[in-house]
């Protein structure tokens, strides 16, 4: 386990104002769990011991400049410091007053110790602090110890079962940093499943976690794994089908190399990774509408799935600039031979990649509609220039233009012209 990192220097005038007023500033959190693990960090939890009050807080935040307040019904004032962006709480409690995620009373608590304040947090993992003014780590639960393990494990038995987000949270923990949930985990997952658990919370809250675990892990297929053994999958019926299949390893290995290779394609890599999932389930409209009602990602995510046979298709068809340029018209080619190449991996896993989308890539560069379709040399002023009253038929024309420029009927304006005096004449 690497040691815990120095301060960032930005922090450090803020840690000792705080000490000099009484307070007890300690780093917790996920900012000391990834510090450990050697990941970078920009947001920071402080929480402060010794704060009679979030309204004794602020004025010795105030000098570091704006604070916000927004959390502050949930004990939590926010504070932007040399790019670090730190969330500065109270100790406090968190009792069970309702459904869901959110049905928590918070009471705060200036006596608190570590110990005890820790004990709400929900692995051990996430509950190490950091204390900067005596430069020690505080582990009243062995988090540091579960980290070298590579352990997945409660802080508390009857608090963890309060909250059916943490068992989501423990799917994308467990991808994200290879951890392995313990056997109490397992038991507390079933028991919490067996009650109906998940069906407290609402889907944005589900679809969060969800994106965690596509866009923060190098590794999804770890997370859904650990969905299985969670007893989880059933909860989402479209995967439990998909599990009980050949198919599902094929999937999990698509998704992961996906997280490999989304960033070739500047575009919205949630929907590039939910695609190969997608075309694992017998439904993916149902799928993707059931965990979230964003109507622009449930299109792109569906688009590429439709068009993630085209780079296999037209390679064998040996196919020519037009039908390339075609589908360029349909879709971002960068991006459905992202999704093609990850659902080929997936097939071969013995593949570095794929003759079909390298060939692709390579036509589509050339041609200039790597990321878009060429733009059309013929629009509606030249058909009214040509003496055309605007109709439901300039339509028809300029598809028909169109279709013809990408035929390499022509390829600038002149020929433009020239084609629509010939198209028109023979239109009588």
């Amino acid at each position: 386990m690497k040691p815990m990192p120095a301060l960032p220097d930005a922090l450090a005038p803020l840690i000792d104002a705080l000490s000099a007023g009484g307070v007890r500033p300690v780093l917790v959190g996920g900012y000391v769990r990834d510090a450990l693990l050697g990941l970078p960090g920009k947001d920071i939890d402080i929480e402060c011991f010794g704060a009679g009050s979030l309204e004794a807080l602020t004025p010795l935040l105030a000098p570091f400049g704006s604070v916000n307040s927004v959390g502050k019904s949930f004990g939590v004032l926010k504070l932007n410091l040399g790019g670090y962006d730190l969330d500065l709480s109270l100790p406090r409690t968190e009792t069970k007053t309702g459904p869901g995620h959110t049905g928590f009373a918070v009471k705060t608590f200036e006596t608190f110790d570590f110990k005890t304040a820790a004990k709400r947090r929900d692995f051990t993992v996430n509950a190490i602090g950091y204390d900067p003014i005596a430069r020690q780590l505080l582990d009243p639960y062995r988090g540091e110890t579960d980290l070298e393990n590579r352990t997945l494990r409660c802080v508390n038995e009857s608090t963890f079962v309060e909250d059916p987000l943490r068992l989501l949270r423990a799917v994308q923990f467990s991808a994200r940093f290879h951890l392995v949930p313990d056997a109490q985990l397992l038991q507390l997952s079933q028991k919490m499943m067996n009650a109906g658990a998940l069906a407290e919370l609402p889907k944005e809250r589900i679809f969060e976690e969800f994106k965690k675990l596509l866009l923060k892990s190098e590794a999804p297929s770890v997370g859904f794994e650990t969905m299985t053994r969670l007893h989880i999958t059933p909860f989402f019926p479209e995967l439990a089908t998909l599990q009980a299949t050949d198919l599902w390893k094929v999937v999990l290995r698509a998704l992961d190399t996906m997280a490999e290779v989304r960033y070739r394609v500047d575009t919205d890599p949630l929907a590039l990774m939910l695609a190969p999932l997608c075309i694992g389930v017998q439904d993916p409209n149902a799928f993707l509408t059931t965990l979230t009602d964003d109507k622009r990602l449930v299109l792109d995510t569906l688009e590429y799935v439709r068009y993630h046979g085209e780079p296999e298709r037209l390679y064998a068809e040996a196919a020519s600039d037009a039908d390339v340029m075609h589908l360029a018209k349909r879709v971002r080619i960068d991006a459905v031979a992202a999704v093609a190449e990850a659902c080929y991996r997936g097939r071969h896993p013995a593949a570095e990649t794929s003759d079909a989308v390298t060939w692709l890539l390579q036509k589509a560069e050339r041609l200039d509609v790597l990321t878009g379709p060429r733009v059309p040399l013929l629009g509606g002023e030249a058909l009214i220039a040509a003496g055309l009253e605007p109709s439901p038929r300039f339509k028809t024309i300029l598809d028909a233009a169109y279709d013809a420029q990408l035929e390499e009927a022509f390829n600038d304006e002149a020929g433009a012209k020239m084609w629509l005096e010939n198209y028109l004449s023979d239109l009588g």
